[in-house]
């Protein structure tokens, strides 16, 4: 299948650049923030299950009642420092530049 348009053409090249894949680090790591912020408030107990249940077992057993929440906020505030980061060192070019 071949497009003739060239926006599409150049979005299927790169999707994205590295401001917005910044900015989606960002929002996740805000989203990892959140539900830190409300498993600190009310927290999990065991016996967890699930496909992550053997990472909230190990945070738990490891850093105690408020491990999943620890674990969680530190994953969260990673994801939020990278992609400031990614946001920062990006350089800043004009949607309708031309290349």
């Amino acid at each position: 299948m071949t497009s003739d348009n060239e926006l599409v053409r150049k979005h299927l090249e790169r999707p994205f650049d590295a401001r917005q894949r910044g900015w989606a680090k960002v929002a996740m790591g805000l989203c990892g923030v959140l539900l830190a912020w409300y498993e600190y408030l009310q927290p999990s107990v065991m016996p967890f299950t699930g496909k992550w249940g053997w990472a909230k077992n190990l945070m738990y057993t490891h850093l105690g009642t408020h491990g999943v929440a620890i674990g969680t906020g530190l994953i969260g505030l990673l994801l939020l420092l990278l992609g400031g980061y990614d946001i920062a060192t990006s350089q800043r070019r004009a949607f309708d530049a031309p290349d």
